[in-house]
């Protein structure tokens, strides 16, 4: 895929976060098919709950990751 090759939107419906830079933050997750959104501010991000998108500090990322690898 070239570098200028649009990806079609998995969420064409506009996902509304408290701000700008945290609705790119989240609508870039969705569109990206993250399955977690790793974040200090996770109160921001509570519209994620509607698409399936867990919303995470980092510090439960590390939990996360510790348990995969035991």
């Amino acid at each position: 895929m070239a570098s200028n090759d649009r990806l079609p939107l998995v969420h064409p419906s506009r996902a509304r976060a408290r701000d700008l830079i945290d609705e790119r933050a989240l609508e870039t997750a969705l569109n990206g098919r993250a399955d977690r959104l790793v974040t200090l501010n996770t109160a921001d991000f509570a519209v994620a709950a509607q698409f399936r998108l867990a919303v995470v500090q980092p510090r439960e990322l590390l939990r996360q990751l510790r348990e995969v690898q035991s």
